[in-house]
């Protein structure tokens, strides 16, 4: 008797132990466990000086915070230029948010591409495609073939930004 209680014992054991572990890994994604950093790069036309800013949420966090955000000052220039925001290594998005603009200028933005990388991952977005992926908020009108975006100021407010939609977050799920 004493051994079939303890092999019952052993088996309860065992169990536990695969739960629990089962668990661990899947509330732990795959994207802490390796050092890449998440790059987003754009490739945008901006005619004036400003700052444009990147908010990110990790797992589990539900809202955009002051504490994950990056800064990117940007020269006003005729000719596209790259503009590349890193996030800390070991850090994976699940939400993005590119606010493109503080200094309540109603002037058009125009972006070429936008790319977003994890290591070997690569999601390139077009002008065309970026629409799929990223939404404009009302401070944004959306111009031209889908490249232009006119920033504006509304009731005396101005926060143009572009967020991610529930397709990029569930391609970043499942592609990345």
């Amino acid at each position: 008797m004493p051994t079939n209680s303890f092999q019952n014992y052993r088996n309860i054991t065992l169990r536990t132990l695969m739960v629990f572990s089962s668990f661990f890994f899947s509330c732990n994604p795959k994207h802490k466990q390796v050092d890449y950093v998440f790059k987003i790069v754009l490739e945008v036309r901006v005619m004036n000086d400003d700052k444009f800013q990147l908010f990110y949420s990790e797992q589990n966090q539900t809202k955009f915070t002051d504490k994950n955000i990056l800064k990117v000052n940007v020269k006003g220039f005729n000719e596209y230029q790259t503009i590349v925001f890193e996030l800390p290594k070991k850090t994976f998005p699940n939400k993005l948010r590119i606010d493109v603009g503080e200094n309540k200028m109603e002037s058009p933005i125009e972006i070429k591409s936008c790319q977003l990388i994890w290591g070997e991952n690569v999601l390139e977005m077009d002008h065309l495609s970026f629409n799929r992926f990223f939404k404009p908020n009302v401070y944004i009108i959306v111009q031209g073939r889908g490249d232009i975006y006119e920033r504006r100021v509304m009731d005396n407010k101005y926060d143009p930004f572009f967020v991610s939609t529930a397709f990029l977050e569930q391609y970043l799920k499942l592609k990345f």
